[in-house]
């Protein structure tokens, strides 16, 4: 919305969202504004709220790539702007590990009206369009599960990756997908096997309502966690190698000893996208040689 405001416009600072770090952010928030501290934490904890009013466009945009940089979700808006009072709308995904999840999964989405619910597997759903105050109440809904977890995902910020699942209803249509998403110069993605990558919120939606028997899912980035599976060691194992292995995957040192005992073994899961690459880097280092595999659901660590 700040990229529409004119320069003589006067503007507010609206707050979406409330602050997660807020020692940071409060005293931030005090300087750029000039209040006191404690002003500044009321307002951070009050969100939706405008956190400044009356401020020129320059000063505004300033302010608000200054507390975004800061982890805040802030809009600039004119002011008098209506849109102001609007919530910032989010996507959820609800990921279960276990029956006791699951279960607990199912009765909560009982409460979601169908329309937000975007994606309904074994174990996973994602929920779109929840203001804040929905988020925490789902927050509250799933406290005490053991094995339910809650991630959140900003869908103006979030990039979408086309998934295939299942059979397609439709196999012309899954080949017109193909060559629709050819035409827009959308790759794929060998870490997830995503015949479309990195679709942004407004592209996702487009694609999926045009193929909808394409046989694809549209997954946010933000709610894929990864394992990460043994494909090759040094041969014969050093020990010390075989040790740490050991330590990562609960497993004695002799599970290590063959190539067929170690090939395919689970050695990290529930890794977000970043971090899979990232331990897939160090453990090549060390002659450790792995592959990501995409999860829907948490899931404890195993062989």
């Amino acid at each position: 919305m700040s990229s529409k405001l004119k320069s003589h416009e006067r503007c507010a600072l609206v707050l979406q969202v409330p602050a997660t770090k807020m020692a940071l952010a409060a005293d931030t928030v005090a300087n750029c504004l000039h209040i006191p501290v404690s002003e500044a934490v009321a307002l951070l904890s009050d969100a939706p709220c405008r956190l400044a009013a009356d401020l020129s466009a320059g000063r505004a945009r300033r302010l608000g790539t200054i507390l975004r940089l800061m982890g805040l979700t802030v809009e600039v808006v004119a002011e008098g702007d209506d849109a102001a009072a609007l919530p910032h709308r989010f996507e959820v995904a609800l990921q279960a590990g276990g029956p006791e999840a699951q279960a607990r999964l199912e009765a909560v989405l009982v409460q979601v009206p169908a329309a937000q619910v975007t994606l309904s597997l074994a174990g996973f759903a994602v929920v779109e369009a929840l203001d804040w105050p929905a988020v925490a109440a789902l927050r509250r809904a799933i406290r005490g599960t053991a094995g339910l977890r809650l991630l959140v995902s900003d869908p103006g910020q979030a990039s979408y990756d086309l998934l295939p699942f299942g059979r397609p209803a439709d196999p012309g249509s899954a080949a017109a997908l193909g060559r629709h998403l050819q035409r827009l110069g959308l790759g794929r993605c060998a870490m997830t096997g995503a015949v479309g990558a990195e679709l942004d919120a407004t592209m996702q939606r487009m694609v999926m309502a045009r193929f909808p028997q394409a046989g694809v899912i549209a997954l946010n980035r933000d709610f894929q966690r990864f394992d990460l599976e043994l494909t090759g060691t040094p041969d014969p194992v050093r020990r010390e190698l075989a040790d740490f292995l050991a330590t990562r995957t609960s497993l004695p040192p002799s599970a290590f000893a063959g190539h067929q005992a170690r090939a395919g073994l689970r050695i990290e899961c529930g890794l977000t996208r970043a971090d899979a690459l990232a331990f897939q880097a160090d453990y090549a280092a060390i002659g450790i040689e792995t592959r990501p595999r995409l999860v829907f659901a948490g899931e404890a660590r195993a062989a």
